[in-house]
């Protein structure tokens, strides 16, 4: 019979692949002597060192009194001790060959407890934490706003503007500002105003812009007008698009638009209201407000202090719903839970539970950077973009999350656990046991490759599906644009090249089939202008 870490590695193996997880670094482990091997003992982890072995207990290593001669320990109906590591006992760790820093990857083992990852080579220990409630990508990219729909997603950062994930924008360079719709037209807030139109033309408005009103930040429409948040003005925007200032005395962060009329914030903390006619001051926090958010009745206001909640303008109803501080941004899901995001990280409040729950600590997130759709969270950090899935996280993460909050409420979920957790060792073992006759070789095949894609195949759904993004991709392969990658790797090509070759050879054959450019154009979803000079650039 095979030892107990060789079905959780089989475990994790599923955990590391699931549609939203991300597996981050936590910390090296030192000892008196270089580490020989990791295993787990049930959910206990141990660790095999030069000269002892240790137990883990919460963040301590004990060191057992039991001694062994070999180099490695195993656990299998009891600790027995090898001269090697078998291969039963060895972890795959070539996915997270990002993470470890070592070469020998192909000698490691692993093991897990909860959520923390351990894993033993090159004569170390490395911790990880595997987040199984969102997914990364973007990495080391700055993300200032986020737009979807079905046809168009749209990512901006400070180093460019993303189209669909394939196109990267000429002008403008940056974004400081989100993506807004108004009448069927998309534009793009950057210091300057730019009309953008699908997928790669934008036009820059001369006039959104004075030395008066200062750069651009936000533009929304009210009752058939378009209002401008500038950094020195709030201005309602002329046919001609001139600036007709409503107010000018401050510096503007945010700005609203609900039935009423107009909500516009401040960097010393005030939350001015116009009807149409004239301005007046609502509250005044003293602390910067970067992010105004109406829902129903309510107006939720993100300051540097905490976050307040204002009840049908009334500013005697002001009412504080959060300690967080430097907030960024306030929304609400379809569950009701209120996300907060802040340059500390992002956290909600469950409608059922009174207390914060952080969901991804440590994590400096941006203004304007927060976008919902379809279930969906999108929101941006200095260090990439954040997806997390508001049905498994309702569904699995908060109530995990409470329970770590009140200990007793764990008994009702150890049973169900516990029997989830057995069930599928039952099942990975029966799985292991069916194959284990195959030779070594044919389980290191390319046909036994986990997650292995077929570039042919991908290609011909990626025409009949009219997949446009890599996040689409992503979706259609049930799995994460993490894992995407990594699988591309194999390849040398990333997934983004990858959809623009097979679009762009796509629409050749369209085109010698006779169609007219503007037609392919339309089919593959790119512009006309585009297309052309892709085309001629590839020959």
């Amino acid at each position: 019979m095979k030892s107990c870490f060789l079905t959780i590695a089989i475990f994790l193996s599923l955990i590391l692949s699931s549609k939203a997880q991300d597996t981050v670094f936590v910390t090296k482990h030192t000892f008196p002597s270089p580490v020989r091997n990791v295993f787990n003992v049930g959910i206990d982890v141990y660790v095999k060192t030069g000269e002892n072995l240790y137990l883990l207990d919460n963040d301590d290593w004990e060191a057992q009194k039991i001694q062994f001669k070999k180099a490695y320990v195993f656990y299998k109906n009891g600790f027995y001790e090898s001269d090697f590591i078998p291969n039963s006992e060895l972890f795959e760790a070539g996915g997270m060959k990002d993470l470890i820093p070592q070469r020998g990857l192909f000698i490691s083992t692993a093991a897990i407890q909860d959520s923390r990852l351990f894993i033993a080579t090159g004569s170390s220990l490395y911790e990880y934490q595997i987040f199984d409630h969102y997914s990364k990508s973007y990495y080391n990219t700055s993300i200032r706003n986020i737009y979807i729909n079905d046809s168009l997603k749209v990512v901006a950062s400070y180093s460019g503007i993303f189209v669909n994930d394939t196109i990267l924008l000429d002008k403008p360079g940056y974004s400081n500002g989100p993506l807004t719709v108004i009448d069927s037209s998309y534009y793009l807030n950057s210091d300057e105003l730019f009309q953008f139109i699908p997928p790669d033309s934008t036009v820059l408005i001369e006039n959104a812009t004075n030395t008066f009103a200062g750069n651009i930040r936000k533009t929304v429409q009210w009752k058939g007008d378009i209002y401008s948040q500038n950094t020195q003005s709030i201005n309602r925007i002329e046919n001609d698009f001139e600036l007709n200032p409503i107010n000018k005395e401050y510096e503007y962060l945010d700005l609203e638009a609900i039935p009423e009329g107009l909500l516009f914030s401040t960097d010393n903390g005030k939350c001015l209201f116009y009807d149409g006619e004239q301005v007046k001051e609502i509250v005044d926090l003293g602390k910067r407000i970067r992010d105004i958010y109406p829902n129903k009745n309510l107006v939720y206001l993100a300051s540097d202090e905490a976050v307040y909640s204002i009840e049908n303008l009334n500013p005697n109803s002001l009412k504080k719903i959060a300690d967080t501080r430097l907030n960024v941004h306030i929304e609400k899901d379809n569950f009701g839970n209120l996300w907060i995001s802040t340059e500390n990280g992002l956290f909600v409040i469950n409608k059922n539970y009174p207390e914060i729950l952080p969901v991804i600590p440590g994590v400096e997130f941006n203004r304007d950077a927060f976008f919902y759709y379809h279930d969906s969270i999108y929101v941006g950090a200095v260090d990439g973009l954040y997806i997390l899935n508001t049905v498994e996280v309702n569904k699995s993460f908060i109530p995990a999350a409470i329970n770590k909050l009140e200990p007793g409420k764990r008994l009702d979920i150890i049973p169900i656990m516990i029997g989830i957790i057995s069930l599928l060792v039952l099942v990975i073992g029966l799985l292991f046991y069916l194959r284990r006759d195959k030779a070594d070789a044919t389980l290191h095949s390319e046909e036994s490759k986990p997650n292995r894609i077929d570039l042919d195949i991908l290609e011909t759904a990626i025409i009949e599906n009219k997949i446009n993004s890599v996040e689409n991709l992503a979706s259609y392969l049930g799995t994460n644009t993490v894992q995407l990658n990594r699988n591309f790797r194999e390849f040398n090509i990333t997934p983004g090249k990858f959809l623009k070759k097979v679009k762009l050879e796509y629409g050749k054959q369209l085109l010698n089939d006779g169609k007219s450019l503007e037609e392919v154009a339309s089919i593959i979803g790119y512009s006309t202008r585009f297309l052309k000079n892709e085309l001629e650039s590839d020959q």
